[in-house]
C-alpha cells in the first residue's frame, strides 16, 4: 500500500514533468502547492530538463492559439525562474532546471522572449517572431 505522502510526491512530480515538457496548463496545478513541496518533490525525482522538443511544443501551440500569451508566459516563468512567481512566501529556493545540453542558448532565448509576453515593451510576439524562434530550436 502507498502511503499518501508517497503518493502525493509522485503527483507532484508528474505536474512537474507535464509543466517541463512543454504543458502551460500544468502551471494552474502549482499555483495551490507549496514551493517547498515542489522541492521536496524534486529531490526524489528524476532530474528536470527542458528539452527543445518542449519549447518548440509552447511555441506552436502558442502559433496556433492552443494556449493564450498568459499561459505561455506564465510557463516560460516558471521553466526560466524555476518557481511560480507570486505563490511562494520568503526565500525561495528555485527548483533545478536543466536545459537540453547543446541547445542551452537556443532554448534560453525562446523561453525568455515567451517570459516578455504581456509586458507594456516587447509584450508581443508575431507569428513571424515564433516562427523564427522554431527555426533556431530546429537548428541547433
Amino acid at each position: 500500500m502507498v502511503d499518501t505522502a508517497a503518493r502525493e510526491t509522485r503527483t507532484l512530480l508528474e505536474v512537474l514533468q507535464a509543466v517541463v515538457g512543454g504543458d502551460p496548463l500544468a502551471i494552474q496545478s502549482l499555483l495551490t502547492i507549496e514551493h517547498s513541496s515542489l522541492v521536496q518533490a524534486q529531490v526524489v525525482g528524476e532530474p528536470l530538463v527542458l528539452v527543445r522538443l518542449a519549447v518548440g511544443s509552447v511555441l506552436q501551440g502558442l502559433l496556433e492559439h492552443k494556449w493564450s500569451p498568459q499561459q505561455v508566459q506564465s510557463w516560460a516563468s516558471f521553466v526560466r525562474r524555476g518557481y511560480v512567481s507570486g505563490t511562494a512566501r520568503g526565500a525561495i529556493s528555485a527548483l533545478d532546471l536543466a536545459y537540453e545540453p547543446g541547445h542551452e542558448e537556443s532554448i534560453a532565448d525562446a523561453v525568455s522572449r515567451l517570459d516578455e509576453l504581456g509586458e507594456t515593451v516587447d509584450g508581443e510576439v508575431t507569428p513571424d517572431e515564433i516562427r523564427d524562434l522554431l527555426r533556431r530550436l530546429e537548428r541547433t
